[in-house]
């Protein structure tokens, strides 16, 4: 292990972003990449840009050595998701690929010189009709001035999927969606292994996984225990499944 590594937490004020949409998958804290830049400009040129739910599987080293060539930033993106997700949008802008924001290799000095903190904010306070809010209002922003690299340094890996693999070269999985490898009900999934393995060794070893805190989970946990045939833990949390969704239910029902 390195200690040679400092940790520096900041504590951002959500009400930062008070005016900006949310919902039950996104929380205002998707937005706090976009104050990274705002808060370390002074001292560094470059930030690596990850979400929470990335595992970092071989070294890093080469993705630095990329040149940014007066580009704002790398990042890992597709035709086929611009192709599935963009032309219902009808969003402006001209790359030939949409690319996934929670990895980004971000030039700082060119994202200060193109202002793009403020029009981000500003593009997102004034337009509700963006399908994955910030992600897409970067796409539209960095046009034209990002480089498309390697999908292994971004591998997409949902854990809603049974059957799901990685290649030996893999830099960064990337646990999408909404099960997540520090739930409960993710613990069947094989990779959910890998992450665990690192966990160990973490100083957050000893923390418990999460367990189903909604209806909506408690059905994922009773779909996936009979997927891996835990018949009767099955059969206990459909149970609870089905109660809490009648108390939510019959709650909203009296709020209205």
């Amino acid at each position: 292990m390195n200690n040679n590594i400092a940790i520096v937490i900041y504590y951002v004020n959500p009400k930062n972003f008070s005016n900006l949409p949310i919902e039950y998958t996104w929380t205002q804290a998707t937005y706090y990449r976009i104050l990274a830049c705002e808060y370390l400009h002074l001292s560094i040129s470059k930030i690596l840009y990850l979400d929470s739910d990335i595992l970092c599987l071989n070294p890093i080293n080469e993705l630095f050595n990329y040149q940014f060539n007066d580009n704002i930033a790398l990042v890992i993106g597709n035709i086929e998701t611009k192709n599935r997700y963009i032309k219902s949008l009808n969003l402006n802008f001209k790359n030939t690929f949409y690319f996934n924001a929670d990895v980004m290799l971000i030039n700082i000095t060119v994202w200060k010189k193109h202002n793009i903190s403020s029009k981000f904010i500003s593009l997102l306070s004034t337009h509700n009709d963006f399908k994955f809010f910030d992600q897409d209002v970067l796409n539209i922003l960095l046009s034209n001035m990002i480089i498309n690299i390697s999908d292994r340094y971004n591998y997409i890996c949902p854990l809603i999927a049974n059957n799901s693999n990685i290649n030996t070269d893999t830099i960064f999985v990337h646990f999408a969606g909404s099960t997540k490898p520090w739930q409960t009900w993710a613990k069947y999934h094989k990779l959910t292994k890998i992450w665990l393995s690192y966990k160990e060794k973490s100083p957050w070893y000893n923390q418990k996984l999460l367990s189903p805190q909604t209806y909506k989970q408690a059905k994922f946990m009773a779909k996936i225990l009979k997927r891996n045939h835990k018949h009767l833990l099955s059969i206990y949390w459909y149970f609870k499944y089905s109660l809490w969704k009648i108390k939510y239910k019959l709650k909203y029902l009296f709020i209205i």
